[in-house]
Order: structure tokens, then sequence, then C-alpha cells
């Protein structure tokens, strides 16, 4: 059964990295972007029938929004596949779409209350927040250069075939998450669309992602019992923590959680790899 799991989970994988794949999604977004400009406009020059009128913003800066969000799904998915080749790889896809979400919420804070996008007045009180959440997203951005050069993707064990079983069960937890990211989207987008409370989709789907990280822990515990593997695994789930927390944080809290965790995560790769470096000797 994990076999299979692992055998559809590796198609999916190959067919989202084909060339037409990547083609048809850029196509997606752009569509995306240009419909929700046309919205946009429909609405403010009131040719927009009700109750669709009262749901579309009247600013530009909601088209840039909704694709952000549109990108975002995409990154989702990028973090699901990077889950099943490394534990580390997927945290810092976790890091970029926290960086990307951070710039999505500059956007939001922008949003004019009142007038055109482009009116000082109708912006001013965002600016603060929205600076922020910019400072945020770039901070995040530029630790991700160091924790991606410190990464050198070990094994957890030198059994070929317990690493094996380990990967296949990786890909299995990656496969529910596809799923459990899938059916969230989709309940998301119908409460959107009917004009409901939709909640913060990314929010709880973090919430999922930590859990999927307790349950990496304990997978790896069949195959390593290792204590630097084991303690990296959970600070790694600590930072999606931290991570999730930052996502339902007040303004400037959320760009500094967010930060924390990047630099947290930092320190964990290089207090990991001088571990690893160290003879067993040592380690006694």
């Amino acid at each position: 059964m994990t076999a299979r799991l692992a055998a559809l989970f590796d198609a999916i994988e190959r067919r989202s990295e084909r060339a037409s794949s990547r083609r048809f999604a850029s196509a997606a977004l752009i569509i995306v972007f240009l419909g929700m400009v046309a919205l946009v406009e429909a609405a403010r020059g009131g040719l927009l029938p009700e109750p669709w009128a009262a749901r579309v913003p009247r600013s530009q800066f909601a088209a840039v929004w909704v694709v952000f969000t549109a990108l975002l799904a995409l990154e989702v998915a990028g973090l699901v596949f990077a889950l099943a080749r490394s534990v580390a790889a997927s945290v810092g896809k976790q890091l970029e779409l926290i960086a990307l979400i951070l710039m999505r919420e500059a956007f939001i804070a922008l949003l004019p209350t009142g007038g055109d996008a482009g009116a000082w007045d109708a912006v001013r009180g965002g600016v603060p927040h929205a600076l922020s959440q910019m400072a945020g997203s770039l901070l995040v951005f530029a630790l991700l250069v160091p924790f991606h050069r410190m990464q050198r993707h070990r094994a957890i064990t030198t059994d070929a075939a317990e690493q094996e079983s380990f990967v296949r069960a990786k890909k299995v937890v990656a496969l529910l998450l596809l799923g459990v990211f899938v059916t969230l989207a989709g309940v998301w987008g119908v409460r959107t669309l009917q004009g409901g409370e939709a909640g913060d989709f990314y929010a709880v789907f973090f919430t999922v992602l930590v859990l999927s990280d307790v349950l990496l822990i304990l997978l790896s515990l069949r195959h390593s019992a290792t204590f630097h593997v084991v303690y990296r695994n959970a600070g790694f789930a600590a930072a999606t923590l931290m991570m999730r927390l930052a996502l339902g944080a007040p303004p400037y809290v959320s760009a500094a959680l967010a930060v924390a965790a990047a630099v947290f995560s930092l320190g964990m790769v290089y207090a990991y790899n001088a571990w690893s470096d160290l003879d067993p000797a040592e380690r006694a």
C-alpha cells in the first residue's frame, strides 16, 4: 500500500515538473490577474449587478492580492514536493512561503479605505503596516541564502533499505498533505464565492504543517533515534509553529515572528551540521 501511494506521488510530481505544466500555471496566473483587474474596473464603473458589485473591491491593488494568493498556492505545491525530498528543504519552502505571504499582506495593508489606490489619503493609514511586512519579507528572503547554502542533506540512516522506507513514508505524508491542501482550497473558494466567512486559508494549512512535522518526527524514530536528528526535526517543527503564529499575529509582531523563525531555522541548520561533523567518540 505504501509503495503504491509513493508511486502515485512520484507520478504527480513528474507531471507537475513538466514544461507544459509550468506554462499552464503561468497562463492561469495571467488570466486570474487580468480577470481581477477587469472585475475591479467593472465594479468601479457600476457595471456589475448586485450582489457581485458589493463583493468586488474598488482598488486595483486587490488584483495584486488575488494573484499573490494564487501564486502562493503554487508555492504550497512546491512545499509538498520538497517534503518528500528533505525535511530541511521543506522548511526552506515554508520560509519562502511565509516571505511571499508577508509581501501579500503589504498589498492588503495598502488597499485604500476610500478613493483611488494612488491617493495618499486613501492608503496612508496602512503604510506603516505595509513597511513592516515588506521589511520582514525582505529579511526572511535574505536569510534563505545562507540557509540553502548550508544544507548537506544527509541520510538519517546508513541502511539503504531503512532510508528507502523512510522516503516512502515521507511521500505518503506529502500525498496526504496535498489532499488536505486541495480540500481546504476548495472549501475556501466556495465560501469566498458565497460571500461567507472563509477564514485565513494559509493559517489553517500551516497548522496542518505543524501536525505533519510532528508525524515525521515519530516516523523518523522508526529508522533513527540519533539525538541530533530527532532534535533537528523537533526544532524545525517549532520553526513551523512560529510561522503559524506569525500568520495570526497583529501587525509588526507577525513580521518579527517570521524573521525569528528564519533565524532559528538557520541556527538549527548550523548546529545540526556541527553536530553531524563530530566523531562518534566526541558525542559520547
